[in-house]
């Protein structure tokens, strides 16, 4: 069986993962009026996580690494939907509920980031499945993965929207951006818009261009909007397919690319590096050299940080986190920083420490184990005890 994916949780996967959990039992969610407060002030470094079975609420945890030592609170957040993403930006954190699992309802809910009390919370349209939010002052950009559900969601030409611009002071939709015009002509005119990063004025927004079973017959593209004059500049056409994550390497000049081919054995998926002025295609490692499909990314000052995953016929995944050097060429700068064999759900690098989430997966016990590890980039050596959530960690993001 093909397993079409992306970034957060794949289509069969999804489906999958529930029926796991309704024949094992769910996790049991922690309470969120059991919250359990964790003292920032002092920190080195703090991370807030968003963590889900994707049937019941999501729970908002900060993690917290000081001295060596880890801890893990709830911040007692009730009203959160069964699956999303956290963003940070200033004072405020930004909770994307997608469209995947039940209780999520395709909105952006905004939190005082001291607090954790909920200031707004504003709809993308029913069933929109918004992946990604870059925030920029009070403005937001949402990229919106099912851009023809919803009729009203057209650009000016009447075109699905690919991302749209939110005033997040009213919650209103003021633009709408659609790179139909660049999508493969095959009858399914699909961008399904992934992750994105802002660079110098310019919002680079990954565009899967699948077919509506999800399948994919042409090259993934990096779309690019100029946020200041509000205009779609084109795109730029990747090597590989079906993109699910993005990220500015430390040099500002490059832009790392993750594509995910659940078949390893072709040659259309792996890690693209591009040239951001030119959008020339500088190398690919192929997915079948890195040992698995990849699904996320993640960047510092001393390279790329890298998830590969396979996939066994009993539904065992198992995944490791590579770092290709900041300044590499090709594929000889890589190395594996953690190969514990259970499955990667998300990576932040902050503070030269790596936060990993993973969890126990398989077809006859289940979702299991949840836990979030943190490693010295320098030593490459484990820290402190592994911080144990009531359900997996599926999005991290460090307090500014």
């Amino acid at each position: 069986m093909e397993i079409i994916m992306n970034k957060n949780i794949g289509i069969i996967y999804g489906v999958m993962t529930l029926a796991l959990f309704a024949s094992c039992g769910s996790i049991s969610s922690q309470p969120a009026d059991e919250a359990t407060s964790v003292d920032t002030a002092s920190a080195d470094s703090a991370v807030v996580m968003f963590a889900t079975d994707f049937s019941s609420s999501g729970q908002l945890y900060e993690g917290i690494l000081t001295d060596g030592i880890t801890e893990l609170g709830n911040s007692g957040v009730s009203d959160l939907g069964s699956s999303g993403i956290v963003r940070a930006s200033g004072e405020q954190l930004y909770i994307l509920h997608d469209g995947y699992s039940f209780g999520s309802s395709d909105n952006i809910q905004i939190l005082d980031a001291a607090t954790f009390v909920t200031e707004a919370q504003y709809s993308l349209g029913n069933g929109a499945n918004p992946h990604d939010v870059v925030v920029t002052g009070d403005t937001a950009y949402v990229s919106i993965y099912n851009a023809a559900f919803d009729p009203d969601n057209t650009d000016v030409s009447g075109n699905p929207a690919d991302v749209v611009e939110m005033d997040l002071a009213t919650g209103e939709i003021i633009r709408r951006y659609s790179f139909s015009d660049f999508l493969n002509d095959d009858g399914d005119k699909l961008g399904r818009a992934d992750q994105m990063v802002l660079v110098g004025g310019i919002l680079y927004v990954v565009l899967q261009d699948s077919m509506a079973d999800f399948s994919v017959n042409a090259p993934g593209l990096i779309g690019m909007i100029d946020i200041v004059s509000k205009d779609v500049e084109g795109v730029m056409t990747l090597q590989t397919k079906n993109p699910v994550d993005i990220v500015l390497g430390s040099d500002g000049d490059r832009l790392f690319v993750a594509s995910a081919e659940y078949d390893t054995s072709g040659s259309d998926g792996g890690l693209e590096v591009l040239d951001r002025s030119t959008g020339e295609s500088l190398f690919v490692v192929d997915d079948e050299d890195l040992g698995g499909y990849l699904e996320r990314l993640a960047t510092d000052n001393d390279g790329v940080y890298a998830v590969a995953s396979t996939l066994d016929a009993d539904f065992n995944f198992s995944s490791k986190v590579m770092r290709l050097s900041a300044d590499a060429t090709d594929a000889s700068s890589i190395t594996t920083i953690d190969d514990a064999g259970s499955d990667v759900r998300e990576i932040l690098v902050t503070d030269g420490h790596l936060w990993i989430s993973r969890r126990e997966i398989n077809q006859a016990t289940g979702v299991r184990e949840p836990r979030v590890d943190v490693i010295d980039l320098a030593t490459e050596e484990l820290l402190g005890e592994s911080m144990i959530p009531a359900a997996p960690v599926t999005s991290m993001v460090a307090l500014p």
